[in-house]
């Protein structure tokens, strides 16, 4: 007796904002840092708060975490130049992202 096998469907998870490449150094890129994490992405021109943005979810970024440009306190609006070090600094003691 042959069974009949129904195709399986599954649903595609949302996707997720489209993530800079990394690279070296080159025109546009910034250098960002995460614990243990060190790449260039092409993220020249986006402001800090959309350069946290796109990489919170991938990098499992804590939403409190600090985040300097160059070494000094960077506020949410400040736009990103190529050369930049963006530092997303994980306090001791705490775990990744919430939720």
């Amino acid at each position: 007796m042959e069974q009949l096998r129904r195709p399986i469907h599954r649903s595609q998870p949302p996707a997720l904002p489209e993530m800079p490449a990394p690279g070296g150094a080159t025109q546009g890129t910034v250098l960002v840092s995460y614990g243990t994490m060190l790449e260039s992405f092409d993220l020249a021109g986006l402001s800090v708060a959309d350069a946290r943005s796109l990489m919170q979810r991938p990098y499992n970024l804590s939403p409190e975490a600090e985040v300097t440009v160059n070494a000094r306190d960077a506020t949410p609006d400040q736009v990103l130049r190529a050369g930049d070090h963006l530092e997303f600094v994980h306090l001791s003691g705490e775990k990744g992202a919430v939720g």
